[in-house]
């Protein structure tokens, strides 16, 4: 029977279980099949089940105003006989099934069941004993009450229910159910204590539980393990990331001194021969020698004076220096340990035998950089007086259970410095002037500028230009030079080395007019290109080119500056060589490598001039970067390929294919499956950003975009602007490349850059968070999907916006995964649904046309008959290019519901569980693999 109204019918069961902590047995459920609305309670005993259900009836009168007509149960034995004739005096139909046929029960076995298993896994979960059911069955039915069920329309059982009732509903009972008081169940709560004796100043003021249920906005009920009860309380502090770990947990600390270990290592301890001045001297070597010196010298930092050798000596081996642990700030006095108490001088095993100093210059050379390496000055005789003592127990003791970190996340170390006079001061200080002086050496050895007396400058310009004050001669222009500063990192975050580069300030150099446009990789080219490599299970390889730019010759005259740290003695620099920064070095660099891959018979693809391919195999390039894929039988002619590239130019191979220009790719081959995600540059901005303990929102924005959708009013504080405007570029990179469910309220909150609100910046801060939430979310391409090969959405939400225009969306996918899509809102105003999605449906027609031009190119031909999915169910258009093309058989429109359409979350906010069905739609998936950390 069909039920239109809450509580014409009640469904109840009778679920056994194990004793509980309260010493009840029985666990009595009921619910009503209109609004899924439940109750239950636990009994000891079956002589108190008619009560407990006679309790729910007089509950739902009591309460909701509400007469139950009809209740359905199994057959149980202890009910029927004494509940029958009770229910008859009320007036109340009491149905039963038929014995050993608890189907016929149906609605209360299956909720009975979800309140069973829910139960199950919060005691789980939390590692809660079984003894706790009944309250995590009560709690189960608490959330059950609050929570959007699908048969709902993903509205929450006490929602439903109050509105039904309407002003008749009690007060604890709201249209939107308040979740406030909801915490993670099982966690550790601390329960303020209250009598305690005047006197008692030192008793504890807090008992520990564990929460196990919930019962007002501002109650819970807690198990205290150490009493073994439950006490219901309002003063409680939860840590919702602990939970209980069995009774040793509650058992006194135990101190353990292992010593043993480290008083057995003293005497085997060897002293190292090898000694570096910067970094700490070897506690062997000080023993030996007469007084302390310095624990630690502070690095030698250039000045602006210090003059650059006539031969620069390179610093190979230190191009891919292993990553240290921070050095801290150094004290600026020697550390004296003459007071502390002697031990006697321990004899060491072997002696050291310190090298020729001209071996030691050997290997570390001079640098432009940090200068010229020298040693400790020798102890002074008031330090040759003091009482010798031996540091080889206190450096053991320190070191032998200290765990260095091998690897350093990005995310968890200080932002690079910002520019040379930062580096002084920075942890890492010595990387980055140790990275300076591979850059600089680099630099000189490919001949990238030369030395010139600035008089030479000088008298050139008044040839050239007449006036000595003119300062826009282009041709004579002085340019300053920029050191930049970076991590270079793994696909999962951690730091591989440090990396600093030297940049002309071509931003201050006066416009010419050459033509420095260079082209940029499409997002939608890596995406495609990232398809087909897994649906054909092509091999890969990629490249770096190193100092790509200085593979290009000037032929102009441009001077700079020298160099932070590098002193000019009254000197500049002439460029001989593209350096970076330079606003014609991109283009040079373009043209150059385009021309050696067309000698090498690649043909650029017209539409993406990044993307070259011949019969046998594909490249794609993102300035430097370069990414191979081939066929396994065509194995020799990429080695070939790759041999003539690293003959032209100096390359830097990357193996396969893990990484590509910071976007991480996670590929099964077996499985022919591939994941594209940015978890680490997720996880940068929302450290940048601090916003890295935020809870995790369910949808990018909230459902409700009027505080977001119309921007301030007056002039916004220029600081609230510059940050915000920070935090939606931050958040840009990743909905343009590999997260389309953020890209609707990507272009939302940009369209206030200049005129946002601190509603603007909660907005952009949620949206951070989502992202934070949900890294290892990815594009997953699906090699094994007998799906169509390339399908296409659009899509649009008609005058949707304050000023009345329309915001549309499409989506095209190849081989089960996403690679290109896009969401916007109108230029003009549609007078019609109809004209929206019509307006929709050809911008995204047009760009099919340069999708199918593109995997031409690469011999990957779309057929004929592929379809676009639309809302569109008719359209009356005469002379429209839409219909010309469908006319044609260019073009296939096919209808589909909002349900279905994979574009819809492109025009709108979505709420939780129909953007959770967008995600599926999107075939994005959270990546399976867990990172190595």
């Amino acid at each position: 029977m069909v039920y239109e109204k809450p509580f014409e019918a009640l469904h109840w069961d009778l679920i056994h279980h194990e004793p509980s902590l309260a010493k009840t047995r029985y666990f009595s459920h009921s619910v009503d099949p209109v609004t899924k609305y439940q109750m239950g309670e636990d009994i000891s005993d079956k002589k108190q089940t008619p009560a407990s259900l006679l309790g729910h009836i007089s509950f739902v009168k009591t309460q909701f105003g509400l007469d139950i007509r009809t209740i359905h149960s199994d057959n149980e034995t202890a009910l029927v006989s004494t509940i029958s004739s009770e229910a008859q005096a009320r007036g109340i139909n009491f149905e039963t099934a038929p014995s050993h046929q608890p189907e016929q029960n149906g609605y209360a076995e299956r909720y009975g069941a979800l309140i069973t298993s829910m139960a199950r896994q919060l005691t789980e979960d939390a590692g809660l004993p079984h003894s706790l059911w009944h309250e995590a069955s009560r709690a189960a039915i608490y959330i059950q009450n609050r929570i959007p069920h699908h048969a709902l329309d993903w509205k929450s059982p006490s929602e439903v229910l109050a509105s039904h009732l309407g002003e008749k509903a009690p007060h604890w009972l709201q249209l939107k159910p308040d979740l406030s008081n909801l915490r993670v169940y099982g966690c550790k709560a601390f329960v303020r204590t209250h009598n305690i004796p005047r006197l008692a100043k030192l008793a504890p003021r807090a008992e520990i539980g564990y929460l196990v249920g919930y019962e007002a906005s501002n109650i819970w009920r807690i198990w205290i393990p150490a009493k073994n009860r439950i006490i219901r309380a309002r003063d409680v502090e939860f840590d919702e990331t602990k939970f209980y770990k069995g009774e040793e947990e509650h058992s006194p600390i135990k101190l353990y001194d292992d010593s043993s270990q480290l008083i057995s290592t003293i005497d085997d301890y060897t002293s190292s021969c090898i000694f570096d001045d910067i970094d700490i001297p070897d506690p062997s070597q000080t023993a030996q020698g007469g007084g302390m010196g310095q624990i630690d010298q502070p690095v030698p930092v250039p000045d602006e004076n210090h003059t650059v050798p006539d031969e620069i000596h390179t610093a190979e081996d230190l191009v891919d220096q292993p990553v240290p642990v921070p050095e801290e700030t150094q004290p600026d006095q020697d550390l004296i340990l003459g007071d502390l108490p002697l031990s006697p001088p321990l004899e060491p095993e072997a002696e050291c035998v310190s090298e020729p100093q001209s071996e030691v210059d050997d290997l570390f050379p001079t640098s432009p950089v940090l200068g010229k390496r020298s040693r400790s000055p020798s102890p002074s005789p008031e330090d040759e007086k003091r009482p010798r003592i031996n540091l080889t127990a206190f450096y053991q003791a320190f070191s032998s259970n200290q765990i260095m970190p091998k690897k350093h996340m990005v995310s968890s170390i200080p932002p690079p410095p910002g520019d040379f006079s930062q580096v002084k001061s920075h942890p890492f200080r010595r990387e980055f002037l140790q990275a300076m002086d591979v850059e600089f050496n680099k630099l000189v050895q490919m001949g990238t500028f030369e030395p010139i007396p600035s008089s030479r400058i000088r008298e050139s310009h008044v040839r050239d230009c007449g006036d000595l004050n003119q300062k826009h001669c282009i041709k004579h222009q002085v340019l300053p030079l920029k050191w930049a500063y970076d991590y270079k990192s793994d696909e999962k975050g951690f730091v591989t080395r440090f990396k600093a580069r030297l940049c002309v300030r071509g931003d201050l150099q006066v416009p010419d007019f050459q033509d420095a446009r260079t082209s940029t990789l499409a997002a939608r080219t890596f995406r495609t290109l990232i398809a087909i490599i897994t649906t054909f299970d092509l091999d890969t390889f990629q490249m770096d080119a190193v100092n790509a730019f200085l593979n290009s010759r000037l032929d102009n005259e441009v001077y700079c500056q020298y160099p932070a740290g590098i002193g000019s003695n009254g000197k500049h620099l002439r460029l001989r060589r593209a350096l970076y920064g330079l606003r014609i070095a991109g283009k040079r660099w373009e043209t150059d490598i385009r021309t050696m891959l067309i000698s090498l018979g690649f043909k650029p693809c017209p539409e993406d001039p990044c993307l070259y391919s011949d019969d046998k195999m594909i490249i794609m390039l993102f300035v430097d970067d370069f990414l191979a894929a081939y066929h396994p039988s065509e194995s020799e002619h990429a080695f070939h390929i790759r041999d003539l590239l690293e003959q032209r130019y100096e390359m830097k191979r990357s193996g396969e294919l893990t990484q590509f220009i910071g976007i991480r790719i996670t590929r099964d081959r077996e499985t022919r499956r591939t994941w594209i995600s940015q978890g680490a540059y997720i996880e940068k901005i929302a450290t940048k950003f601090n916003l890295l303990d935020r809870r995790t929102p369910h949808t990018p924005l909230p459902s409700d975009l009027s505080q977001v959708t119309r921007p301030a009013e007056t002039p916004p504080d220029p600081t609230l602007v510059h940050l915000y405007q920070q935090k939606c570029g931050s958040t840009l990179f990743p909905a343009t490349w590999t997260r389309p469910d953020t890209t609707f309220a990507n272009q939302v909150l940009a369209r206030s850059l200049t005129r946002c609100t601190d509603a603007h910046l909660k907005a952009v801060d949620h949206l951070i968070s989502y992202l934070h939430g949900t890294k290892d979310l990815a594009i997953c391409f699906d090699g094994r999907k007998q799906t169509v090969a390339f399908t296409a959405a659009s899509d649009a939400s008609f005058a949707d916006n304050p000023d009345r225009k329309s915001s549309e969306g499409f989506i095209f996918s190849l081989f089960g995964g996403p690679v290109e899509w896009r969401a916007r809102k109108q230029r003009t105003i549609t007078t019609s649904t109809t004209e929206a999605e019509l307006l929709a449906l050809s911008h995204a027609a047009r760009q099919y046309y340069w999708m199918k031009a593109t995997l031409q190119t690469v011999d990957l031909l779309v057929s004929e008959n592929s379809s676009f999915q639309t809302k569109l169910r008719h359209v009356d258009i005469h002379q429209l290019w839409i219909l010309q093309e469908v006319q044609a058989k260019r073009l296939q429109i096919q209808w589909i519901d909002t349900n279905n359409m994979p574009a819809d979350g492109l025009t709108k906010a979505l709420t939780r569980p129909k953007h959770d069905a967008f995600i599926r739609q999107l075939g994005m998936e959270q990546i399976p693999f867990s990172p190595d950390v």
